[in-house]
């Protein structure tokens, strides 16, 4: 009894230590010394970004769209459109700012009968971006429709923003994501094309230096556009390759080409422009452009 009287007031002391010690620590990895929790806070008022969970979905602000005929459109509108008109080898998507509107243009490309449609639903201000939504319907099995060809459309305009815009599927069930414009801000010109390769530079027929630039936009295998040139008599003098700005879109691309000490002054020479094909190696959308060395 009497080791007992001896060795409880050091276990009291040593008790009453490591309590403080407990209480006063501070290197927990779940607590930030630098935000402590007070006595009066609970689970729900920590830091705010324990918070942030319920905001993660972006307010969206709906932007008013207006469905316009192609006969209503400014004339330098109307020339972009007609160019539009020609990217329609497959759906497509693509907008333009003229005065204080942005003209929407998507289409559902080269479509094998009447009854397929093509529609914009909706827009919205997400974030830094307008976001276009966009319906695709086929005819029903049972449908009567035109046995042709068709290229179905739609054309909009929603109030200028300053903002980018980005077109989406509306629906799970619809095609692919339209391809739209990478590396070029606005469609311009074409001057002459394939199916898959456009081209707005140089025009055919024209003079050129020894050393010009071609321009144009391709949606094409590998975003690899092929060329060569040809001179009066058709063989071969030059080729090689340029990189278009995306594989899946209609991706911008240049191409700086010299022929000096190749031709002669005055003659005819022929640009041609192509890609491969990825199944056979087959050279496809060929676009032949005429010119004349100044």
């Amino acid at each position: 009894m009497k080791r007992y009287k001896i060795y409880f007031p050091y276990i009291i002391v040593i008790s009453l230590v490591l309590f403080i010690a407990c209480g006063e620590r501070t290197d927990d990895p779940l607590v930030d010394d630098d935000r402590k929790i007070s006595d009066n806070e609970t689970v729900e008022q920590l830091p705010e970004e324990f918070n942030e969970l319920e905001h993660m979905t972006t307010p969206e602000e709906s932007i008013a769209v207006t469905h316009i005929r192609e006969r209503d459109l400014p004339d330098e509108v109307k020339t972009w459109f007609d160019n539009s008109r020609r990217l329609d080898a497959m759906p497509t998507a693509i907008s333009k700012v003229h005065g204080d509107k942005t003209y929407l243009y998507v289409s559902w490309g080269e479509r094998p009968t009447g009854g397929y449609e093509v529609s914009i639903i909706d827009a919205l201000r997400r974030r830094d971006e307008i976001i276009v939504r966009v319906r695709y319907r086929r005819p029903a099995p049972d449908a009567m429709v035109t046995q042709a060809i068709t290229y179905p459309f739609d054309l909009a305009t929603i109030p200028i923003t300053g903002y980018p815009v980005r077109f989406v599927q509306a629906e799970t069930e619809s095609p692919r994501t339209p391809a739209t414009l990478r590396g070029i801000e606005n469609l311009k010109n074409i001057v002459a094309e394939s199916r898959l390769i456009k081209v707005f530079s140089p025009a055919p027929d024209t003079n050129v230096s020894d050393e010009f630039e071609v321009t144009g936009i391709a949606n094409v295998f590998e975003a690899t556009v092929q060329y060569r040139i040809r001179n009066g008599e058709g063989a071969i003098i030059k080729e090689g390759f340029t990189t278009a700005a995306a594989a899946s879109d209609w991706g911008y691309f240049t191409l700086n080409v010299s022929v000096a000490g190749l031709v002669q002054q005055s003659e005819n020479i022929t640009l041609e422009l192509y890609c491969i094909d990825a199944e056979d190696g087959s050279e496809r959308d060929i676009v032949a452009i005429p010119l004349r060395m100044k």
